[in-house]
């Protein structure tokens, strides 16, 4: 046979092969169409008593197979089973479904009366059927951000707060269409929920906050998110420049203070420090309260120093409280003694490092301003003080207060006699 004829007889055989392996996979395709099982015969088998938890497991990973979107609605019903491997498998299924099983999530969710549970995006969902469709959505992701968005401009706490928690474990997909929104909205309410979503997601969100922050010039927004930068647990250069920038500025000042005292970082706590020596009282104070926030005892001795200050005390006060370092007692009870605006915020702070060896000083200055109309926050301040100290041994003094001419006094002096008599 010659090398044409050859040629000719090969071509002819894999024109052949050619079609039987086409009429075969068209056959396969066929038979697996004609006998691949409806949403309607695994749904059977999901509500089938006699099934056992692996048949139904297997059922629904089947439906999620399947991609039909007309089973959306069936399976979230499925998410308020007893049993917690159904709302797993269900949940996982209506993730498969994607973005057709949006709407019925987002319903489930609006409804009810408390709001889920997420710790984290792949958490299985083992509580509340809303924890579960909050579940689902995470894993719907992008496609589910529309709908969480329309959420997150309602009114209600509940709703727009599991909104927030939801497109935060979308994570840095969902940041694109969160800083557009921010940017556009003029509705303050909307803008403030969006900045909170964006600070849920921490140091993921830093360079979003940084771009949107430099990108409008509201004011009401650029505090909103300033607000959101205290998230960013290893803040960058750009991020302490900036705050450190908004803390010059009295209009963002306080806000841009105590994000830096969130962070924690280092360079913040320094630059805090010098704040304490600021010509604002204001600043003064609330840089005191930020180190508060930020734990830094490195800066008691400052702190303690600032009690002298009238126009601060307030602010250094609160901090020392918050830090609960024992150098801070003497000083406070000096300062509780001065009967000054700052005098309450001493009390709490005495109540907060557990010095029973303020309670004399407290029982003695409560007696010194009672019935004053005056000092009728110190009063309350110093009863609530003793009531958590324990300080039996002041009941004879807190009694007094029973008939004080301020209703509040006499009320909290009634609970704390309570609790000390238990």
């Amino acid at each position: 046979m010659s090398e044409r004829s050859q040629r000719k007889v090969s071509m002819l055989l894999c024109c052949i092969v050619g079609w039987v392996v086409a009429i075969l996979m068209f056959v396969v395709a066929i038979y697996a169409i004609t006998t691949r099982p409806s949403a309607g015969r695994l749904f059977s088998v999901v509500h089938s008593k006699r099934a056992s938890t692996s048949d139904k497991v297997a059922a629904l990973c089947g439906i999620g197979a399947l991609r039909d979107a007309k089973s959306a609605t069936e399976l979230v019903g499925l998410l308020k089973s007893d049993d917690v491997v159904i709302r797993a498998s269900a949940a996982t299924a209506l993730i498969a479904i994607g973005k057709p099983a949006v709407p019925e999530l987002i319903k489930l969710i609006e409804a009810a009366q408390q709001m889920p549970i997420i710790s984290t995006a792949d958490m299985i969902p083992m509580g509340a059927p809303e924890s579960a469709a909050a579940y689902a959505l995470v894993g719907i992701g992008k496609d589910a951000l529309l709908e969480l968005m329309r959420m997150l401009q309602s009114k209600e706490h509940r709703i727009w707060y599991s909104a927030a928690q939801i497109i935060s474990r979308i994570g840095k997909d969902a940041l694109p269409m969160l800083t557009k929104a921010f940017t556009e909205t003029k509705d303050t309410a909307y803008s403030n929920n969006i900045a909170f979503t964006i600070g849920l997601m921490g140091d993921v969100a830093e360079r979003a906050l940084i771009d949107t922050y430099r990108a409008v010039s509201d004011q009401i927004k650029r505090v909103q998110l300033l607000s959101q930068f205290g998230s960013i647990k290893n803040p960058s250069k750009d991020t302490l420049e900036l705050l450190f920038k908004a803390a010059e500025d009295s209009t963002t000042a306080s806000t841009a203070l105590s994000a830096l005292g969130q962070t924690r970082h280092p360079e913040a706590i320094r630059f805090l420090v010098s704040k304490l020596k600021s010509e604002d009282p204001l600043i003064r104070s609330n840089a005191a309260v930020a180190l508060g926030i930020a734990g830094a005892k490195e800066a008691v001795p400052q702190l303690i120093e600032l009690l002298k200050d009238e126009k601060a005390a307030v602010g250094a006060a609160n901090a020392l409280g918050a830090l609960r370092d024992t150098r801070a007692v003497k000083p406070l009870i000096e300062l509780l003694r001065k009967k000054t605006p700052a005098s309450m915020h001493a009390a709490y702070a005495l109540s907060s490092l557990g010095a029973r060896e303020a309670v004399s000083a407290l029982a003695a200055t409560l007696k010194e301003v009672k019935g004053s109309k005056e000092h009728v926050s110190l009063r309350i301040a110093c009863i609530i003080a003793l009531g958590q100290l324990r300080a039996t041994e002041a009941k004879p003094v807190i009694e007094e207060m029973l008939n004080d001419p301020d209703q509040m006094v006499r009320e909290h002096a009634k609970r704390v006699l309570d609790e000390l008599s238990r």
